[in-house]
């Protein structure tokens, strides 16, 4: 040891060899790297640059091009926000507009540029109502399934396409059966059917039977066969509240009644009143939704939703695990129902940055859709409305309600990346 040298670094034990001194200056590896960030720090911070990459650009489409295609990577430029979000662009499309961004996604589609195709696609389905379809024959054309909520809105054409190819030997079957319940017409209702009555041979590859991909695209094949509908064709955001004012949705409460699992209070994750429940086709005054916050995090919670009822429901069945702690109590009242309605598939794609909470819509399945059966007449539960922990507090994942509208039962289930 005793050739060894200090480091050069008065606040540091560590010693170093004299090779090593003669090339990092006398520093020890950890100071020497420690001395290298503080210098790049430094440089990044004495040159950065601000650029506004959206001058003078103020024509709609060219605007959400650029901010799509906009890539920094470079750390000493700092890009200017743009002067509207994705979300209000898309919103304040005219159809000759739409037209052009479609266009635009199409020729992105053949250069190779697919990702830019299908963010287009992403956001005129989920927030517009103006039609995709030349690009969805664009996608067709390369086999290209991707994102199948895009093909929500497809036409005749492609959809008898879409039927032919997956009769075909070594098709991608999983792919084509999502993109099918995506477009849910009566032709695809009916080979739905089909196919539950005469499963083909192709069937056996797959991990659930083919008309069970219903669900993802918020349906269900009944008996006749006939088409059930598992979303509201209406859904409300749930944005910050800003005042005092009433809402006829309350977000999280504190409830005297206790969880059967973990003994910890419950919170009436929703409270609907009449004019919530009038829209989500229900005739009662009040249902109010209750849940554990970290159970039903681990498994499916039913309560009764009666607003003078709601309790613990005797079908719950406990998880093989659940967490010794609890965890911290969400906050409560923070979120209130927006004056206006947003499309039904607003939230309903996961890789959109928009604000996910809402009632009614489509739900943001971060994994599988799962619709849970209700204990009381075993059809699946519609979805009436979700949480995101990101707009309440610092959190990753959404709870999401159900509400069977016949027996009255509630569920919560909860999802996160």
């Amino acid at each position: 040891m005793s050739d060894r040298l200090a480091c050069a670094n008065p606040a540091c034990s560590r010693t170093i060899l004299p090779s090593t001194a003669a090339v990092t200056g006398g520093l020890c590896g950890t100071c020497r790297r420690a001395q290298t960030v503080a210098e790049d720090a430094a440089f990044i911070q004495a040159h950065r640059r601000m650029i506004d990459p959206y001058a003078g650009i103020t024509d709609p489409v060219a605007l959400i091009l650029r901010i799509l295609e906009l890539r920094p990577r470079d750390p000493l430029i700092v890009f200017l926000p743009p002067p509207s979000s994705l979300e209000a662009l898309y919103a304040g499309l005219t159809p000759a507009e739409a037209a052009r961004l479609v266009d635009a996604g199409v020729q992105a589609f053949v250069a190779g540029n697919h990702d830019l195709a299908e963010a287009i696609a992403r956001w005129l389905v989920c927030v517009t109502t103006h039609p995709v379809n030349a690009l969805l024959e664009a996608f067709v054309a390369q086999q290209h399934y991707h994102p199948s909520i895009a093909f929500a809105r497809a036409g005749p054409a492609i959809r008898d396409q879409l039927l032919q190819r997956i009769h075909e030997p070594d098709a991608p079957y999983n792919a084509l059966l999502v993109v099918l319940a995506w477009i849910g017409d009566d032709q695809v209702v009916d080979q739905f059917a089909a196919w539950r009555d005469h499963p083909p041979p192709w069937a056996g590859t797959l991990y659930v039977p083919p008309e069970d991909y219903a669900c993802e695209a918020g349906w269900e094949l009944l008996p006749g066969p006939q088409r059930h509908d598992l979303v509201a064709p209406v859904a409300y955001a749930l944005v910050p509240r800003t005042d005092g004012a009433a809402s006829p949705v309350t977000v999280v409460q504190d409830t005297p009644e206790v969880c059967g699992w973990c003994a910890q209070p419950l919170i009436a994750l929703f409270t609907l009143d009449g004019t919530v429940l009038t829209w989500l086709a229900m005739n009662a005054t009040v249902v109010r939704i209750l849940t554990c916050a970290s159970c039903t995090c681990y498994g499916v919670i039913y309560t009764a939703a009666d607003a003078t009822q709601s309790a613990w429901h005797p079908a719950n069945q406990r998880p093989s695990f659940l967490p010794a702690d609890a965890g911290s109590p969400l906050p409560t009242d923070r979120l209130v129902l927006a004056d206006q309605p947003r499309p039904p598939m607003y939230a309903a794609d996961w890789f959109l940055p928009i604000q996910f909470s809402q009632v009614g819509g489509h739900p943001t399945w971060i994994d599988d859709a799962w619709y849970p059966p209700c204990p009381g007449c075993v059809r699946r539960m519609p979805f009436v409305a979700q949480l995101a922990l990101e707009d309440i507090e610092s959190g990753d994942g959404i709870y999401y309600a159900f509400l069977c509208r016949t027996c009255l039962i509630a569920a919560t289930t909860y999802q996160q990346s």
